[in-house]
């Protein structure tokens, strides 16, 4: 039996970060979390003043913007839309949750864990990581995985059990 993962909420942030965070949901599901949980996710990650959008979208709008942007036909699991990469960071992220939901499924993890990883490795893409090799690839992975352990979730890139 799956059980929900909360998020630790009293990360320390820089108190002199400038944020303007909007969260949308395209869709309607039980298992999203607070819009207070993903902030905190989306803080964990921003090194720098942020304006970010962060759309929770399904199946369809997600296929038509990973054509529309990529050329491909099938829904993907974050698409990142960074607008610079100066001071305040800015940009656009849409998750895909049905794809996430899927992918979590089938890698032994919750969705809330595996949504949290999708969130942070698209505030990393607006900050510029990349994986288009593997020395990038493992620059971002090792990120990702220091912040979701501060965050309270395992390595995501473990096989886990679920409890």
């Amino acid at each position: 039996m799956m059980t929900k993962e909360r998020t630790k909420t009293n990360i320390n942030h820089p108190r002199n970060l400038k944020t303007s965070i909007e969260i949308q949901f395209g869709i309607k599901d039980k298992s999203l979390p607070t819009k207070k949980e993903i902030k905190t996710w989306i803080l964990a990650a921003a090194t720098k003043d942020i304006k970010v959008t962060i759309r929770i979208i399904g199946e369809s709008e997600g296929r038509k913007l990973n054509y529309f942007f990529r050329g491909k036909k099938n829904a993907t699991n974050v698409l990142s839309f960074p607008y610079n990469y100066c001071s305040p960071l800015q940009g656009d992220i849409a998750i895909c949750l049905p794809v996430v939901k899927r992918e979590a499924l089938q890698q032994n993890k919750t969705t809330t864990s595996h949504l949290a990883h999708m969130i942070i490795h698209g505030i990393l893409h607006l900050h510029g990581f990349t994986h288009d090799d593997s020395n990038d690839a493992k620059l971002m992975e090792d990120r990702e995985k220091l912040l979701l352990n501060r965050l309270g979730f395992k390595n995501p890139y473990q096989k886990h059990g679920l409890t």
